[in-house]
């Protein structure tokens, strides 16, 4: 395996290890294309992990070291709603998880999910879909109200 596909491998294997330590969630690596975890959540709506969308949840996760970013295409996003569409899955229920590892130790990673519904609005933020872990700590620091109203929906991990 190359050393870039085995970090995100690490990576997605670590995110569905915290994932499963939650109550009521069972998270497991399909690792297909556009999709590399699906999540149930069994909570009741309102002690939901995942706030946006209806279980199952899919999950594409994007592994860098801190001051790399993440760059999501257009086309990407397009082949993963397709597949989506496909498995019969809400895009609504589309997630991205974006870890961040501190140094070179991926113990030290951090990773932030957030639903893929509001990347038309980030995409307007930014001008683009590249994701640090600085913007994305700016984003939730914002006080601004079009902001206010999804940053409590992402998930920190």
């Amino acid at each position: 395996m190359e050393g870039e596909r085995l970090k995100g491998f690490v990576g997605e294997s670590i995110l569905t290890y915290l994932l499963n330590q939650k109550k009521n969630i069972t998270a497991f690596n399909i690792g297909a294309d556009g999709i590399d975890l699906l999540v149930a959540d069994r909570n009741q709506k309102d002690k939901r992990l995942f706030e946006e969308g209806v279980s199952p949840f899919s999950v594409q996760v994007k592994t860098r070291t801190v001051g790399n970013d993440a760059e999501i295409k257009t086309k990407d996003l397009k082949n993963i709603t397709n597949f989506t569409n496909k498995l019969g899955l809400s895009e609504e229920s589309v997630y991205f998880a974006f870890g961040f590892i501190k140094g070179r130790d991926i113990r030290n990673i951090k990773y932030y999910l957030i639903p893929m519904k509001y990347f038309e609005f980030i995409k307007k933020e930014w001008g683009n879909l590249c994701f640090t872990k600085q913007k994305i700590e700016k984003l939730l620091k914002s006080d601004k109200d079009q902001i206010g109203r999804f940053k409590n929906k992402i998930i920190i991990l």
